[in-house]
């Protein structure tokens, strides 16, 4: 039986990168985002006419740039109420589309929008990015999101069990599995994604009972193991298009996918 390698769907809500806010994107998108911003839904409506023809992914991301800095700005009920036509119309329909279509994962989970501020006071009512979570068989998991600043692909076990932890640190510690492993992150981080130690910051010191000097101790305090790549950019017109570059980025990942299928699974 495989376990879920992430114990609650939350845990990929919360982005590892401190991405900075990325103005040269927001300029160049926002003048294809103004016909889809709420304020002018005469324009919207006749943009929305190309659904027949699929060709809305960049308006898609100019969309999302534009609404979601503006969420951010003002994270309330009342600019949530007045706007969420642009949400609910134009770029959950479409991001579903195109994660629907990404060869290798179904059952995707898309996030609701709004946030749990019931013990996280200094979060706004609206998460300011949309994202969904899906899962392989062997317990590999991958995450979407669509925020201002582009899509951001997560895959991995960012949050593995306390078994399957116990299964990658002795994985990592042994010779043969370990030499492999450092071998895959570095295939994985030649491809210009990030490879980092999951949700959780890592340990400060090597757990017992593996030498505080292993030379592999950096990863035995990782918790977890993720890889993230950001596209602040696109180039895709088409939904199919979209789904197959995404999933293309995501196989790029799969030296260590399959490890971790291997070794923790």
């Amino acid at each position: 039986n495989v376990k879920p390698c992430f114990q609650t769907s939350s845990a990929w809500e919360r982005s590892p990168l401190p991405w900075a806010f990325d103005l040269p994107m927001i300029r160049t998108l926002m003048p294809l985002a103004a016909p889809l911003f709420p304020g002018d839904l005469e324009r919207m409506e006749a943009i929305s006419s190309h659904r027949g023809r699929d060709i809305v992914t960049r308006a898609l991301v100019a969309a999302a740039a534009t609404f979601f800095t503006q969420l951010e700005m003002d994270n309330s009920r009342s600019f949530w109420q007045s706007n969420r036509a642009v949400y609910d119309q134009e770029i959950r329909p479409s991001f579903a589309a195109i994660i629907d279509g990404i060869a290798g994962f179904a059952g995707w989970r898309i996030y609701r929008p709004h946030n749990d501020t019931r013990f996280q006071s200094n979060k706004g009512p609206y998460k300011t990015f949309i994202g969904a979570v899906a899962e392989r068989d062997d317990g590999v998991g991958v995450f979407v999101q669509l925020s201002k600043r582009g899509f951001l692909i997560g895959t991995g076990m960012p949050m593995p069990a306390p078994d399957q932890l116990s299964k990658l640190r002795a994985a990592i510690a042994a010779e043969d599995a370990g030499t492999a492993f450092v071998d895959a992150v570095s295939r994985v981080q030649q491809t210009g994604s990030v490879v980092h130690g999951g949700r959780w910051e890592a340990l400060k010191r090597v757990p017992k009972p593996f030498d505080s000097k292993h030379s592999r101790g950096e990863y035995l305090c990782w918790k977890g193991v993720e890889v993230n790549y950001r596209l602040r950019t696109v180039e895709w017109s088409e939904y199919a298009e979209a789904s197959a570059a995404i999933a293309t980025y995501i196989s790029q990942a799969e030296p260590l996918h399959a490890w971790l299928a291997t070794h923790v699974g």
